[in-house]
């Protein structure tokens, strides 16, 4: 049958319009599948994140436990272990199609497992007794492991990044065929109805009984445009939220992602650096924002992985004006790729590290800490062996006298780790050092003087000369007796040069007539020559009759921060 010649435009519009309809249904749903596997990426990479903190968690938690040797650092460990498997799992679900990466996952559960077996003895070796075993253990392993581990997750996250770099571009590249399809459609769609009105013209007897067909047709086409462009509208709306999710993902994240290209001038950025927004480094290069150091270093590893496309991983300070405002940045380094597979450029991730840093320079510091705590009470204990062995008669009365002086060494050493080794306050130092006597306080011994906190090396040496004190009147003296009374009794006021100069005394009365000693031992030596030679001041020390009376003068820095002095024990 042969066609009129009117309706070949309209036909072949038709077939036309009917082509870029499918092809746009068939690019939307590509879209939408796109955008499942961009949500996949991101769900992918912040598991991947998340596992990371928690492991990094974990090692900071084992490493603030094993330096401290406190059961109180016990607690985050446990949490921060006991988080980890729940992010492995989360993990291995979102990665189970994908073989590679979960590979990775694999190996980092495998890494994490030998970790948390390593863990277990070194905690264990911790609290029964070998805390110092441990911590070599620790240093010598100097983070192996656990780097290990990150190299896993960053390498899984890399390969997710570049699944997802592919992704977006993709996205984009749809986007743009959408929007070149619909532009035809609608040039198409004008030059039919152009073509449609030329022939039309011609033939209007001939074709009159046709404009009602012709009405719906337009109709029709006018009906599909208007549904092909609220898609593509629809379309563009979902890459746009992707994009904003994408951004706002990162602004609540420590990490700074950027792109390259091979003359290394940024392409793009996400997130601040250096103070700056990411649009101050767009069309420049390290070379001309980074400071030193850290500039070699960058431009460096960078180099190097345009050369051999190998990604690179380290750590680097990086600060705009000196170190008060600077970070540390854990940088991974990645080629990228154009559509033919050669080098175009490197992306870099930042993911901040500076409180982990923060940690690690505080726990060496507690260390250097306890190191020299632990010469300095080893000296005061081989001082106090040398000078009791010296006055005992035999081995019993030395083991009992030494064994009593420690107690009160150790008293005094409790009282200053719980204050975290900053001080200690004067009446808490006194309670301690009374030690067995402390249910006579209100009783036979009265407290009273002002809050004042002490330097830990002044309450170590005070609580030394109290615990003699407290020692002769329970043997010799007003605590010997039930009607015998002790006065404890300091205060304090502003010295010369913004001192405090402080006045301690201990008063006896009641007791037993005090005769002075024949001879002297190594109590009388503590309460009168060694405690004043270490804080620096002086004491007089009367063996009156009526009972003994021991004054200590010295001068200690104000604090900063102080409190007002007020009365009360």
């Amino acid at each position: 049958m042969r066609v009129p010649r009117s309706i070949l435009p309209l036909a072949l519009l038709i077939v036309v319009l009917a082509t870029a309809a499918a092809f746009l249904v068939a690019e939307w749903r590509a879209s939408a599948r796109s955008r499942l596997l961009i949500d996949h990426s991101y769900a992918v990479i912040d598991a991947a994140l998340a596992l990371t903190a928690a492991m990094a968690d974990a090692e900071a938690a084992e490493r603030g436990f094993i330096a401290t040797g406190a059961e109180s650092a016990a607690q985050p460990l446990d949490a921060a272990v006991a988080a980890v498997p729940a992010r492995l799992a989360a993990l291995r679900g979102l990665v189970a199609d994908n073989p590679e990466h979960l590979r990775h996952v694999e190996a980092a559960a495998s890494l994490w497992d030998a970790w948390q077996a390593r863990l277990a003895a070194l905690v264990a070796e911790a609290r029964t007794g070998d805390a110092a075993g441990a911590r070599a253990a620790l240093a010598g392993e100097a983070g192996r492991a656990m780097a290990d581990v990150r190299a896993e997750a960053a390498r899984l996250q890399a390969g997710e990044r570049q699944l997802l770099a592919e992704r977006l571009a993709e996205g984009d590249r749809r986007r743009d065929r959408l929007g070149l399809a619909i532009g035809a459609v609608l040039v198409l769609a004008g030059l039919g109805m152009a073509a449609s009105v030329l022939v039309l013209s011609r033939r209007t007897t001939t074709l009159a009984r046709d404009v009602s067909s012709q009405r719906q047709i337009a109709r029709s086409l006018e009906e599909a445009t208007f549904e092909l462009a609220g898609q593509v509208s629809t379309v563009r709306a979902e890459l746009t939220d992707t994009a904003r999710r994408f951004d706002a993902a990162l602004r609540t994240a420590p990490i700074v992602l950027a792109s390259q290209d091979r003359e290394l001038r940024y392409r793009w950025m996400r997130n601040s650096l250096l103070g700056q927004p990411a649009e101050w480094f767009i069309g420049r290069t390290d070379a001309e924002l980074m400071p030193e150091p850290a500039r070699s270093r960058m431009i460096a590893a960078k180099e190097e992985t345009l050369r051999s496309g190998e990604p690179r991983d380290f750590e680097i300070f990086l600060s705009a004006s000196g170190e008060a405002d600077g970070k540390w940045y854990d940088v991974h380094i990645e080629s990228t790729r154009d559509d033919k597979g050669s080098i175009d450029g490197v992306t870099s991730v930042h993911s901040e590290v500076t409180e982990r840093k923060r940690r690690e320079r505080h726990i060496r510091l507690l260390m250097r800490e306890l190191a020299h705590r632990s010469k300095n009470t080893l000296a005061v204990t081989q001082a106090m062996a040398r000078q009791t062995a010296a006055t005992a008669g035999d081995m019993e009365t030395f083991l009992e006298r030494f064994a009593d002086r420690l107690e009160a060494l150790g008293r005094a050493h409790t009282l200053l780790v719980d204050e975290g080794w900053s001080g200690a306050g004067i009446g808490d130092m006194v309670r301690a050092q009374l030690g067995h006597y402390a249910d006579l306080v209100g009783r036979q011994v009265f407290l009273d003087g002002p809050a004042i906190t002490l330097p830990a090396e002044m309450i170590q040496n005070i609580g030394l000369a109290l615990h003699e004190l407290a020692t002769n009147a329970a043997k010799y003296g007003a605590l010997s007796t039930p009607d015998g009374r002790v006065d404890i009794a300091w205060s304090a006021e502003p010295g010369a040069g913004g001192t405090l100069a402080i006045v301690m005394s201990w008063r006896e009365s009641g007791g037993p007539p005090v005769t002075p000693p024949t001879r002297r031992g190594f109590g009388q030596l503590v309460i009168e020559r060694t405690v004043a030679r270490a804080v620096g001041g002086e004491v007089e020390l009367d063996y009156a009759p009526a009972g003994l009376r021991w004054t200590l003068r010295f001068e200690r820095p104000p604090e900063v921060g102080e409190a007002p002095l007020a009365n009360g024990a």
